[in-house]
């Protein structure tokens, strides 16, 4: 028989069941990363390793600091760049986290506009199973468009490429919640809002006051007592991960809960020492221990966090009425977009309970009401 051919180069990898039984071999290319088909050797295989042969070449060749994928990053998040001067705070500090992790995985001393789709694919799927879903695709959103703002300019396309690797590839599909899961920062019952507000420590019971008004953990933990007008029962308010700006309007019942008792601090929001939470992880992390705790004695139902009053009020002034701008304007959402699916759901309940007698006419169970009631008199 004749010798099969050697591909320098190839990292083979061996997929094994619950047992240990190797039942498949998947072929790498080692300097690209990128996926060969299974039958090494094969004329497919040649292809496609001929392929990312030049790929690495491109790859590996000498690029200056400025065409590397950290110069990119670099000069997109620059002091004098308006487009990342423009995003919100905390949008600049996940995107550096985003920055971080690519760095991680060997990114930035290479060109930017080597990076191919298939290299991109599998770091998509590292990041997913490292970071989770929701993170994973985070990455997947802030490479986007920082090719994207590549492809804005001429200019800058001769730097790094007139190519988005991350345009084609889908969004991953979030995993299927097991059967009865509890989902996550569900919203509220009413009555689980007024058993956490009677049981809750004054720091924390503001906190819930105010989520449950709208506002979030990283913008109530910046807010002081000179921002609350007592008069008017309402602050004025910038929301930090966005930016957007509005009037957050508390209530009248749960006014009180948020006057009453000592103020031991210039924030609102305080911990058990009296002191000002120092970010909103801490404060996220001390109501998360707190409304456990409630749910372990049974006073509430599992799954509530601090987070989950902004669906709360979204839900609640969906269902009321409220218009989609009433619903962007309580949760200080960026955009219309953001709120859509609040008044969705109350639209499509709102359909049904309207739809509901016409219904009964249609299969004619109005009728058959009438004959039991003349029959039953």
């Amino acid at each position: 028989m004749p010798k099969k051919a050697h591909f320098a180069g190839v990292q083979r990898v061996k997929q094994r069941d619950a047992k240990g039984n190797v039942i498949a071999i998947r072929n790498y290319h080692r300097a690209t990363k990128t996926r060969l088909p299974d039958d090494y050797g094969s004329p497919a295989f040649a292809i496609a390793w001929a392929k990312a042969e030049t790929s690495a070449a491109v790859v590996t060749k000498a690029a200056s600091p400025r065409e590397t994928y950290g110069g990119l990053c670099s000069a997109f998040a620059a002091d004098d760049n308006p487009d990342w001067i423009k995003l919100a705070p905390n949008t600049q500090r996940d995107y550096r986290k985003c920055m971080a992790w690519m760095n991680r995985q060997g990114a930035d001393p290479r060109p930017a506009a080597g990076l191919t789709q298939e290299r991109c694919e599998i770091l998509l799927d590292k990041a997913v199973k490292e970071l989770g879903h929701r993170q994973g695709v985070y990455i997947l959103q802030f490479n986007r468009r920082l090719y994207g703002w590549v492809l804005e300019r001429a200019a800058r396309q001769k730097i790094w490429g007139d190519k988005n690797p991350w345009a084609e590839i889908p969004t991953p599909s979030k995993p299927r919640a097991a059967v009865g899961a509890i989902k996550r920062n569900r919203p509220w019952k009413p009555e689980e809002v007024v058993e956490v507000l009677f049981a809750a420590p004054v720091g924390l019971r503001r906190a819930y006051v105010l989520g449950v008004s709208g506002l979030d953990g990283s913008t109530m933990v910046g807010l002081t007592w000179d921002d609350w007008n007592a008069k008017e029962g309402g602050f004025s308010a910038e929301r930090v991960k966005t930016g957007a700006e509005g009037y957050i309007n508390v209530l009248p019942l749960f006014r009180m809960f948020l006057e009453e008792g000592e103020r031991p601090s210039a924030a609102i929001v305080t911990n058990q020492h009296g002191q000002p939470f120092k970010t909103a992880n801490t404060l996220q992390t001390r109501s998360s221990d707190f409304l456990a705790g409630l749910a372990k004695k049974g006073v509430v139902g599992p799954g509530l966090t601090l987070h989950g009053l902004r669906h709360t009020l979204g839900k609640a002034v969906a269902e009321v009425g409220g218009t989609l701008g009433a619903i962007q304007m309580a949760l200080q959402h960026a955009t219309p977009a953001m709120s859509l699916h609040y008044s969705a759901a109350a639209d499509k309940k709102r359909a049904l309970r309207d739809t509901t007698s016409a219904l009964e006419n249609w299969f004619g169970l109005s009728k058959a009401d009438d004959a039991v009631s003349k029959t039953t008199h």
